[in-house]
């Protein structure tokens, strides 16, 4: 009976994570999409600068700059994942800015097509967590040992996604085999590789994670549902 408990809450959080991450990511497409709108049209900003400038009215040319600026033109983060698949992308490109914020080496491979057989709740649950998790390791290490390396890529039908990371030498287990949390606070963390075991479950798929010293990876392996396989 506590186990089945345990599972009904641990299910109940699953779930209100999914959801939470849901809306993050569709927070992120729209902000995501309002930059690629504004670097489309970048040419004509340019075009209008030029004739301002041209014309002597180099205030003007001031205020049309400053306005860009204020719209986010200046401060938008590197794009390392460029595939095309904005949850993903958008996501990631985050993950990146928030890395190179704390001096992390964030190392990137997403290969994958631009539409894919998941959805994209999914695909936040499991980037989000292992990426998050990532962060939070490499930031109790000194700067010189922190790093990410990230793998994406979807091949006939399966998703493998790989995240590699620097980490302190310290990861207990419980009675399944699987990573407990560090966090003092057990009670209401240490369900994200649980959330990300379930995603790959969900897609026929499984989740592999282990430590080698000071080094942390997940690989986690999706199967269209969809497919003949």
């Amino acid at each position: 009976m506590k186990e089945y408990a345990a599972l009904q809450a641990q299910n109940q959080m699953y779930e209100q994570q999914l959801d939470l991450c849901s809306r993050q990511a569709k927070e992120r497409e729209t902000y995501y999409l309002k930059i690629q709108r504004m670097r489309h049209d970048m040419s004509n900003h340019l075009l209008s600068l030029l004739g301002l400038v041209r014309s002597g009215k180099l205030e003007e040319a001031e205020r049309y700059i400053q306005t860009m600026l204020e719209e986010g033109i200046g401060d938008q983060a590197d794009e390392v994942s460029k595939s095309g698949n904005i949850v993903v992308d958008s996501l990631v490109n985050h993950k990146y800015a928030l890395a190179q914020k704390d001096g992390i080496p964030f190392e990137t491979n997403v290969v994958i097509p631009a539409v894919l057989p998941f959805q994209g709740g999914h695909l936040t649950v499991v980037l989000g967590n292992l990426l998050d998790n990532a962060l939070e390791a490499c930031q109790k290490l000194p700067q010189k040992q922190r790093y990410i390396n990230l793998e994406v890529t979807y091949v006939k039908g399966l998703l493998k996604i790989c995240v590699s990371n620097s980490c302190l030498p310290l990861h207990e287990k419980d009675n399944r085999g699987r990573y407990l949390t560090t966090k003092e606070d057990k009670l209401h963390h240490g369900v994200g590789l649980s959330s990300v075991e379930q995603v790959a479950a969900y897609y026929h798929g499984e989740m592999i994670a282990e430590d080698d010293g000071n080094k942390f990876q997940v690989v986690v392996l999706m199967y269209d549902r969809d497919s003949s396989q």
